[in-house]
């Protein structure tokens, strides 16, 4: 679906949110917290949506956005995107399992790690691979691959 960009002239510390109006959630079965990938030509990312009750917050065919989100999509007030849902990464997955106990894998890491360079894990997943980390310990077999997943994905 096509949106028009409201900006809300608010920032959340951080998190990328957008704010659909309840009519155009309903269209969209779209609810609340859900992942939201926005795209405005070639820039991306995954937002967290909440969902207006009045009009008068963020009227149908517009879409609120946070400061967060507009400065991820280089994007400003009244330009268009297009938002459809997003998919879990596989790296939720692989993070839970790291907190049962499991050993990760180098492919399972480097998931990881990709999805935290191209921020597409909540703040929650990210608190959660830290703390499956801290809990369950890493071997040294973990810690190789985890430092050469963040030396293929960084800058150097």
């Amino acid at each position: 679906m096509e949106l028009v960009i409201k900006d809300l002239d608010i920032a959340t510390g951080g998190i990328k949110v957008v704010i659909l109006n309840q009519k155009d959630a309903e269209k969209l079965d779209l609810h609340h917290m859900d992942r939201i990938r926005v795209k405005k030509g070639k820039q991306n990312c995954v937002a967290t949506l909440d969902i207006a009750e009045s009009r008068k917050a963020v009227p149908s065919g517009k879409i609120g956005m946070f400061e967060e989100t507009l400065t991820s999509l280089k994007a400003k007030h009244g330009q268009k995107v297009k938002i459809k849902l997003a998919k879990k990464p596989e790296s939720v997955y692989y993070i839970k399992e790291k907190l049962k106990g499991k050993k990760l894998n180098s492919k399972e890491i480097m998931l990881i790690v990709k999805d935290i360079v191209n921020d597409e894990l909540t703040d929650i997943e990210l608190t959660s691979y830290v703390l499956a980390n801290y809990t369950q310990g890493m071997t040294a077999k973990e810690v190789y691959e985890l430092t050469k997943a963040m030396m293929k994905t960084g800058t150097t």
